[in-house]
């Protein structure tokens, strides 16, 4: 009997700790934008992000179930605490809902345009001219507080590129791995749509939400996060692939 009693005192604790979880799956909440998260031919998780993910998930060895979703309902779920972990812009909005815990990519924002456009170095010239831009992004105070540019919300870079062509918008905005991934994409070359310029460059991190309670998956998958940026994995992630230009990595 004590013997029992004993047993059911130590199972008891032994499950208080944080070592009870194991079999437990982080959550992960993808954003539907090509090419960071989509789902594929055989309808898996696919893109950048889900690269990262399958790295996450081979350095903890922790079950991951990454859901790929449209950008607003990835940030609810954040918000909500229903998913753990999810790759957002450094921005006072993220911050808000989750708390971050390691930068994952640089991505620098480009403004795009026709490659015989007129001679472009700032935002301002574009006062009063049609600017597209993916809806729901942040690209920094420099182009989301620019109330002077007629802002044109798109569904994804392939209907911006479109629509450029077709002289529907003067540019648009958006990072420069969207960019040449929907370049290669569409087959079209950079003879007829290019970056103009750098608007700004931001981070993309891993965020943790506020309100998940799994709050023993931290400590691993930001150990996790920090050995893949060291071993060099996160760049060959993000820039070592068949559609990102030297001329594009970054420099340390």
């Amino acid at each position: 009997m004590r013997f029992t009693i004993f047993l059911f005192l130590e199972l008891l604790l032994w499950s208080s700790t944080g070592f009870a979880h194991p079999e437990a799956p982080a959550h992960f909440s993808t954003s539907n934008i090509q090419p960071w998260g989509y789902l594929n031919d055989k309808n898996q998780p696919d893109g950048l992000l889900s690269r990262l993910v399958e790295a996450l998930e081979k350095e903890t060895n922790i079950h991951i179930d990454n859901q790929i979703r449209p950008y607003p309902r990835v940030i609810h779920e954040v918000k909500m605490g229903t998913t753990d972990f999810a790759v957002m812009f450094n921005s006072p909005q993220s911050r808000a809902i989750a708390i971050s815990i390691g930068r994952v990519v640089n991505p620098k924002v480009v403004l795009t345009a026709l490659s015989d456009s007129e001679k472009l170095t700032d935002l301002s010239q574009l006062k009063g001219k049609a600017v597209g831009y993916l809806r729901g992004s942040k690209y920094g105070a420099v182009f989301d507080n620019n109330q002077a540019l007629n802002k044109v919300p798109l569904g994804s870079m392939e209907q911006g590129i479109k629509m450029l062509l077709t002289h529907r918008i003067h540019a648009m905005v958006g990072t420069e791995h969207s960019f040449y991934f929907t370049l290669k994409k569409l087959n079209i070359s950079t003879d007829k749509v290019m970056p103009i310029f750098t608007v700004n460059e931001t981070s993309g991190d891993l965020y943790f939400s506020k309100k998940s309670k799994n709050k023993y998956l931290i400590e691993p998958f930001k150990k996790a996060l920090q050995t893949l940026r060291e071993k060099g994995i996160l760049h060959d992630i993000f820039y070592n692939n068949d559609y990102m230009p030297q001329s594009s990595h970054p420099k340390n």
